[in-house]
């Protein structure tokens, strides 16, 4: 079979990358020529529900070294729901807050010739609530009751929902763009992904009533890559390109809909064989506030 490491560790690429910061109430403005994207969400109801689904279709993996060897075929998805609740500010910035994971659940499905492979994967830590807690310079994440077994403490060890801040602080005003760092993009992909390069752009492109509520319309670019070195001694080198828009509630601070379309690509270098891997990938992500279901 042949090495799909990188292809089913993209499943978690986009998992948490759509967890914007908040700030108290109190600074935020808006007036007819700038606005102000951050806002305490928690002002407007207890409980915030993302709800994240990423996926690629017809995607090709090849061995380019060995071009006889065939074409394999690959579709994936992950799709997630994870529920916010009871955050805690201090002097302006969020201290710790609880997460309750609904759902993550994740897919693939692959062929070798005329042969036909599926992989199902619930994370282990689903149905379960966790704590966030802040020390100053990271955040950290422990099971809110009990203690976690293998699989949980290495699901808690790569959560990244508090990795970036996705929007500026100040005012902005519409057609103003601004780009955020490697670092920043480091927070799209999983962490053990190392040499992280690359940008995301952000553009403001307008600000009108959407469904009864004003709101932004933010342009998005992503165009990142970077390198792991494997167990087995392999290289993968993996890029994502991605573009769409975000709509922002200026109201209750919700990401109300998330859609980015592009490209996976990338390789593995292992015992002199280069295997070539690109695939369509698309993600859909929403905010909202729901009553406590837990």
């Amino acid at each position: 079979m042949k090495n799909l490491s990188v292809t089913l560790l993209f499943f978690s690429v986009l998992s948490f990358a759509f967890s914007g910061g908040e700030t108290p109430s109190s600074q935020i403005e808006v007036n007819e020529n700038t606005v102000r994207l951050t806002g305490n969400k928690f002002d407007s109801g207890d409980r915030v529900r993302r709800m994240i689904h990423f996926e690629g279709t017809n995607g090709v993996s090849s061995f380019e070294t060995d071009p006889g060897s065939g074409k394999m075929r690959i579709d994936f998805s992950r799709f997630q729901i994870f529920d916010e609740f009871d955050p805690v500010f201090e002097s302006g910035r969020k201290v710790s807050t609880h997460y309750h994971m609904r759902d993550d659940y994740s897919w693939a499905r692959w062929n070798e010739g005329s042969e036909f492979f599926e992989v199902h994967t619930t994370s282990p830590l689903r149905g379960y609530s966790m704590v966030g807690e802040h020390d100053g310079s990271s955040w950290t994440y422990s099971l809110e009751s009990g203690s976690a077994n293998a699989a949980q403490s290495e699901a808690l060890r790569e959560i990244i929902y508090h990795l970036r801040s996705m929007y500026p602080e100040a005012e902005i005003k519409i057609g103003e763009t601004w780009v955020r760092s490697p670092l920043f993009v480091n927070a799209y992909l999983r962490r053990d992904i190392k040499n992280v390069v690359g940008s995301v752009e952000f553009t403001l492109l307008k600000v009108e009533n959407i469904e009864g509520e004003r709101s932004a319309t933010i342009k998005v670019e992503i165009d990142s890559s970077g390198d792991q070195m494997n167990e087995d001694g392999s290289i993968s080198l993996s890029k994502i390109v991605l573009k769409g828009e975000i709509v922002l509630s200026l109201e209750t601070y919700l990401e109300t809909d998330i859609s980015l379309k592009g490209e996976m690509s990338g390789s593995i270098v292992r015992n002199g064989k280069v295997d070539l891997y690109t695939s369509p990938i698309k993600v859909a992500a929403s905010e909202s506030f729901v009553g406590d279901e837990h």
